[in-house]
């Protein structure tokens, strides 16, 4: 669906309607619920590696079914940061990788999704408390103005 929503956003920008393209439609997102969906069936899967129920099967499901989306967002996450990172922090990033990638490579993989669902979980956190503050700094200011 990403890739045929970005052939679609090719062929406006070729035909000369780019400004129906909103920036949401540009940049690869999961929902917030997709991400609790996930978290929730990780730590299912967790706990529960062996059972063969109902609920722990609908929650492996679930875990596969999700951890691509959320391991494109976690990767984008990682590399953001391992490039912005200077001097020391760099280092200490590049160990992480190749721990990850030597010691836990399958789990890797999944860890790279729990970040990447961590990550959008936050990512809205800070958005709705940065509009909430907003909106209180907004509202403190005009309280002075009746005079």
């Amino acid at each position: 669906a990403f890739l045929g929503q970005k052939m679609l956003n090719a062929a406006y920008v070729t035909n000369g309607m780019g400004r129906v393209i909103t920036p949401e439609a540009e940049f690869f997102t999961m929902s917030v619920p997709a991400a609790v969906l996930y978290i929730v069936s990780m730590v299912v899967m967790l706990l529960f590696p062996s059972s063969f129920s109902i609920p722990v099967i609908v929650a492996s499901n679930l875990c596969i079914m999700l951890m691509p989306g959320f391991l494109v967002l976690g990767t984008r996450f990682l590399f953001n940061r391992f490039f912005s990172a200077g001097g020391n922090a760099r280092w200490v990033l590049e160990v992480i990788a190749v721990f990850l990638l030597c010691c836990l490579s399958y789990n890797a993989v999944f860890l790279g999704a729990l970040l990447g669902a961590y990550e959008r979980i936050w990512r809205a956190v800070r958005r709705r408390l940065s509009e909430k503050f907003k909106n209180q700094d907004s509202d403190n200011d005009h309280s002075d103005d009746s005079f």
